[in-house]
């Protein structure tokens, strides 16, 4: 009797001592975003937060100047050069969107100039200062030899040569004369064209130190990149296209397809109305509804997703772990 009356106040004292213990700390894994630092020339104003932000799920972002653009993790960049009248159009930083710019130059007597915002020639040596590569036209001028003007006017300069054909070939002729063939770009056509954006102007810049040639353009780096990459760097729809619905602007960005001009969306409201939208290359298409062909998944497609498609994509991610106080 008194073994079991023990063995009761024990059991007692235990559940009293269970009772009266603080509950376990709830854990917290706290969520840090690895997204992709917002380009210096960003919109961050909040009358555009909405477009941005469906831009920032297909892997872009909105300028400052109101453009759809790629982010440096496209791989472009180092690729695409400005093409600029005169060094205003010259960023003293590194540009964004570009690897670096493209001026024409001109020869005057025995001197090489640029020309001023107000077209007034220069001389070469007063070039501005920039982080960015800098590239010298000396495809416009008339003539194949240019004698030696233009190799005496950049020797001092970090600057690279561009040349027509015919230059380049004079200029194997007579000999680089102090000027490194790394820094000498031909334009020429390439053997293989793929759909580009007409408005940008694209000529090719070939130097035989590098497999791939460099494109000069005077706008819409978007466009151009995906004529390069074919679009594989913007992530796929997140929204699906339904025949007969009205998008806003935020909402066409989320739905169109990879290859979409996103820099037309006036259009793209009125074209996805008929069921059509415009590439990139300024050619019209057709939507479909690409949760019945199967192109897009549950994900996009499913009710009751609790992700974004940017925590989906890898752009959040947990990482570490605390407790945390209830």
């Amino acid at each position: 009797m008194r073994l079991r009356q023990g063995v009761g106040v024990i059991a007692v004292a235990i559940s009293l001592v269970a009772c009266s213990s603080k509950p376990p700390k709830q854990y917290i894994a706290p969520t840090i975003s690895t997204g992709i630092a917002m380009p210096a020339n960003a919109d961050l104003s909040d009358s555009n937060a909405a477009l941005q932000k469906a831009l920032n799920e297909r892997q872009l972002y909105l300028t400052t100047e109101g453009e759809a653009a790629p982010y440096e993790t496209s791989g472009c960049r180092s690729e695409l050069l400005k093409r600029v009248s005169s060094p205003q159009g010259i960023l003293p930083g590194e540009d964004p969107l570009y690897g670096g710019y493209l001026l024409p130059v001109q020869v005057i007597g025995q001197s090489v100039h640029y020309l001023s915002e107000a077209g007034r020639p220069v001389p070469l040596r007063d070039l501005p200062n920039t982080q960015s590569a800098l590239y010298l036209d000396f495809s416009g001028l008339g003539g194949n030899d240019l004698g030696g003007q233009w190799m005496a006017a950049t020797a001092s300069l970090q600057a690279n040569i561009v040349l027509s054909d015919g230059q380049w070939r004079a200029l194997k002729k007579t000999g680089f004369a102090g000027v490194s063939p790394q820094r000498v770009f031909v334009k020429r056509a390439p053997l293989l064209r793929r759909p580009e954006p007409a408005n940008a102007g694209a000529e090719y810049l070939f130097n035989e130190t590098l497999s791939q040639p460099l494109v000069a353009i005077s706008g819409n780096p978007l466009g151009m990149c995906q004529s390069l990459r074919d679009s594989v760097f913007i992530s796929s729809s997140t929204l699906p296209y339904q025949q007969g619905r009205g998008y806003l602007p935020p909402q066409l960005v989320s739905m169109l397809p990879q290859n979409a001009d996103f820099n037309q969306l006036d259009k793209q409201v009125e074209l996805a109305k008929q069921g059509r939208y415009l590439t990139f290359w300024g050619k019209r298409a057709v939507l479909q509804d690409r949760c019945k062909t199967g192109e897009l998944g549950e994900e996009v497609c499913g009710k009751g997703s609790s992700k974004t498609t940017r925590e989906r994509s890898g752009a959040v991610v947990v990482i570490g772990g605390g407790q945390g106080d209830r």
